[in-house]
């Protein structure tokens, strides 16, 4: 804005509207006018004599002020009193320019001033304003106002007309949503009142309902198990009708669900469930797998007594929309939202955020030449991102675009989900992706991408049905085979289960628990161990679909990446793959539950050894998601053969040379702690913790003991006066490996560092301390202390835990054993074993201190040790100061 123009913008802001608009008594439009109205026409650049219309006729009313281009009004103005509510007078407005043709209407009450479109298909004329300011707030949006209205900018009126479509777009879909709901909520409330008393009184009812609960992994004995069964089948039926109304609309199949059809089906047949029945036939010839099969499991549409009220209300509400006019992306966000968030986390149904989805689809590249696989699709985010972006390719390539549709869904896009619901979400998501050219073929199955049917059965029974038809006409099972067959695939994303599933809850939980670990240890020897991660089996399963080159990329915690349990992974993904590149985010971004930290892995299969051991991996450090949207990132490269070296092949992150540098540097000429000094956890009681507390000394069973972290500090143990029940018959564990009576270590086990104390006085302590008993006794306990209370090892422990930052951050065991104790001569740790019991003598000083003068005291004297038994340290592993 140039320096006349902010001038005169500013006095107008100046004006004294009390003095100079408005008067004592009696209305001041005519004021508001001419003293603020036209001012700010002609800073847009409106020509008083010739842009600008006074009265201008509309009908039998006359029109403030038009603004004329080549003698046509392309918008008016409309302006009212200083107080008058301009609510009360926009559907006026808008219908006068509505009739003269007019598309764009100012109204304006001097204070206040709002840009409307006079006329939007579907919108209440309330909810058509496309821009609005007051004037004490017009410097501030001047330019936004006038990129809209000045007398260049609407001659084209290219931005507000972009806007009216949104605005068109939001409402339509707003109403859309809102109907749907309803429909759903109206659908609940009958099939909860229905399924709650059929479920106690039909045994074959419960018999089915059971078996669908133990088959999609939920728990017999919640609660909510029949609420969440009906709000599954309450959006099944309602999917099924919305899809079935776009269909007609846009003439795919013919109607029996508009208004006018149905006037007619009533006129012939009684039920409306019949005619919504006989609809659903219909339909199933050309879809057949969203028809045929089972709202859940093996009940019908048809086994439901239906309310005929409720299907009523769903059939008049979804025929009052016309869905050969709403645009697929209206359809699609109405389809995504009308399940709210709520009931996706109660169904279990979380959202990859796009973020993550588009920065893995970037990496392992998305082309029509590959065959893009998500083993655990959920609701289908990464084939939807995958099919956006082969579309484009498509369409670059220059294929016809009634053929790319069927294209991608039948030879690009592959997935299985276990739920058959999120199957079904999967499945009306990409239809509803071209509405204009529907296909009965898409490669998306229900069933569990772990069983191995690849190779099970005879592939020739197959060749002529397609998955979707398979799902319905004959065991479930063998569809999901059907796909796995399509391997090797180019490229395998997902988000795969971060837990097990399939046998919480049910009858036979134990029996079918020791089956399902029985055949994941059997089948992926290669990443089931200890306490199978299902991740980590999906990683194992994902790399063997893959084709030779091919790229596989997963959002997953960062657990896999230094747990003691997750090597097995780890060694496959070192025989098997190129790692490409490992993404982590210091914070977690999911909305539900806390899973660890996010880490992106980008993998290429690759069966040469030598390539893997050439090859160098890239790892880059985001401190949140808003980073990887801005590009903010630490990243470092090495190669990969370093985490052959590393324990259990961990793999430890570096995100610069320093680092790494450091680490290796702390690593020479050193013994693994672990093997001079033992650790094990505190006591745990077998009942209550409580119960084994006390604040008095009852029996000679009750011994001394510490039972807050905070009782320790680095070299300071605090003891608050509680006694412990050493008593075998109450204690789960903590008494076996830990010797108390012993001179030994304690450490905190909650935190992001290292805190150590020196106990010699036998001190018992519960769980929230790990005890750390001598046995290589070529060593001092205390010259270990010193080592684990330096900041040059907790730097070392930071770097190689990545525990630094995390909520609920602990202290393991496994990591604490790693640490590389520096050999060292009995002169060296007895030059640190005395400043040790120096700065152990006086913090139990300043322990008992009784004045202020005396605590800084010792606070200086204990900065001093320290000082000095950091540079001992530093020095010993070999850093020089410089």
């Amino acid at each position: 804005m140039d320096k006349s123009k902010l001038k005169k913008l500013k006095a107008l802001v100046k004006l004294d509207i009390d003095k100079y608009v408005r008067r004592a008594k009696g209305k001041v439009e005519e004021n508001v006018k001419i003293k603020l109205t036209i001012p700010l026409l002609q800073l847009l650049d409106y020509d008083v004599q010739k842009e600008m219309d006074f009265e201008h006729h509309v009908r039998n009313k006359r029109a403030d002020i038009a603004l004329m281009f080549e003698g046509k009004p392309k918008l008016i103005v409309e302006t009212k009193d200083l107080d008058e509510e301009l609510d009360h007078h926009i559907k006026k407005a808008l219908d006068y320019a509505f009739e003269k043709g007019v598309d764009w209407v100012i109204l304006t009450n001097g204070i206040e001033i709002r840009l409307y479109k006079s006329y939007i298909s579907g919108v209440p004329p309330e909810d058509r304003l496309i821009f609005d300011t007051t004037l004490k707030e017009i410097t501030k949006t001047y330019s936004s106002l006038e990129e809209r209205v000045s007398k260049e900018n609407l001659r084209t009126a290219e931005k507000i007309t972009k806007e009216a479509e949104e605005v068109r777009e939001n409402v339509t879909a707003s109403i859309l949503i809102k109907d749907l709901a309803n429909c759903k909520n109206a659908l609940f409330s009958d099939l909860l009142d229905k399924f709650k008393l059929r479920y106690k009184k039909d045994q074959k009812f419960k018999e089915v309902i059971d078996s669908w609960v133990d088959r999609v992994g939920m728990d017999l004995n919640d609660p909510k198990l029949i609420e969440k069964l009906c709000i599954e089948g309450s959006y099944t039926l309602i999917n099924r009708v919305l899809f079935l109304r776009i269909c007609e609309d846009r003439g795919h199949i013919k109607p029996k669900l508009t208004r006018d059809s149905l006037k007619k089906w009533r006129e012939m047949v009684e039920k409306p469930s019949r005619i919504l029945g006989l609809a659903f036939e219909e339909i199933s010839d050309r879809f057949e797998g969203l028809y045929k099969s089972p709202l859940f499991d093996d009940i019908k549409f048809e086994d439901v007594k239906w309310n005929d009220n409720t299907i009523n209300f769903i059939l008049n509400t979804l025929c009052e929309h016309d869905f050969g006019k709403i645009t697929k992306d209206i359809l699609g966000r109405a389809y995504e939202q009308h399940i709210t968030k709520e009931e996706r986390k109660e169904l279990g149904q979380f959202y990859t955020p796009d973020f993550v989805i588009d920065y893995i689809l970037e990496r392992v590249g998305i082309t029509p030449d590959k065959k893009i696989f998500d083993p655990a699709c959920g609701s289908g985010g990464f084939l939807m991102k995958s099919y956006d972006r082969l579309r484009d390719s498509y369409r670059k390539e220059g294929w016809a675009e009634d053929k790319i549709h069927n294209e991608i869904l039948s030879k690009n896009l592959f997935g299985i989900d276990i739920n058959p619901f999120a199957t079904q979400l999967t499945v009306m998501n990409l239809f509803l992706k071209d509405l204009d050219h529907p296909t009965s073929y898409i490669n998306i199955a229900e069933g569990d991408s772990l069983e191995r049917l690849e190779n099970s059965f005879d592939l020739d029974y197959f060749q002529k049905e397609n998955p979707l038809n398979k799902l319905t006409k004959s065991n479930k099972r063998f569809s999901h085979g059907k796909i796995l067959k399509e391997m090797p695939f180019d490229v395998v994303v997902g988000n795969p289960p971060y837990i097990s599933f399939g046998i919480r809850g049910s009858r036979d939980s134990a029996k079918k628990k020791e089956a399902l670990l029985k055949r994941l240890r059997e089948q992926y020897p290669n990443s089931a161990e200890y306490k199978i991660s299902l991740y980590a089996v999906f990683m194992q399963r994902g790399i063997e679909l893959l084709k030779k080159g091919g790229v596989f990329g997963f959002i997953i915690p960062d657990s896999f990446l230094l747990g003691r349990f997750f090597s097995k992974i780890r060694h496959y993904i070192l025989d098997n793959c190129k790692i490409v590149e490992i993404v982590l985010f210091m914070k977690d971004f999911w909305k539900y539950g806390i899973v660890g930290r996010p880490v992106i892995i980008i993998l290429q299969k690759e069966l040469e050894k030598k390539k893997r051991e050439k090859n160098k991996l890239k790892v880059l450090l985001y401190s949140s998601s808003k980073d990887i949207q801005n590009g903010r990132f630490k990243f470092f490269s090495y190669p990969q053969s370093y985490f052959e070296k590393t324990s259990y092949n961990r793999f430890r992150l570096f995100f610069d040379k320093t680092s790494k540098d450091f680490v290796e540097k702390m690593e020479r000429d050193t013994k693994e702690l672990g093997s001079i000094v033992r650790f094990s956890s505190g006591l745990i009681a077998k009942g209550k913790k409580k119960d084994i507390i006390s604040r008095k000394k009852t029996s000679d069973k009750w011994l001394r003991g510490l039972t807050e972290g905070s009782e320790i500090n680095r070299y300071s143990l605090l003891y608050k006066g509680n006694f412990i029940l050493y008593d075998l018959s109450v204690l789960k564990s903590g008494f076996k490996e830990a010797n108390y009576s012993e001179s030994k270590i304690l450490l905190r086990k909650t935190g992001d560092r290292i805190t150590a104390a020196y106990d010699n006085k036998g001190f018992l302590c519960l769980d929230i301390l790990h005890v750390g008993n001598l046995v290589d006794k070529k060593y001092d306990l205390r010259y270990i202390l010193a080592i684990l209370n330096s900041h040059t090892i907790n730097k070392y422990y930071t770097l190689i835990s990545l525990e630094s930052g995390r909520v609920m951050a602990q202290t393991d065991i496994e990591t604490i054993e790693q640490l590389p104790i520096k050999i060292a001569s009995k002169k060296v740790q007895g030059d640190l074993v005395k400043l040790v019991d120096k700065i152990i003598l006086l913090n139990e000083k300043l322990n008992k201190a009784k004045s202020s003068s005396e605590t800084e005291k010792l606070k200086k004297q204990i900065k001093i040790i320290d000082e000095k038994i950091e540079k001992k340290v530093r020095s010993i592993y070999g850093f020089i100061e410089k």
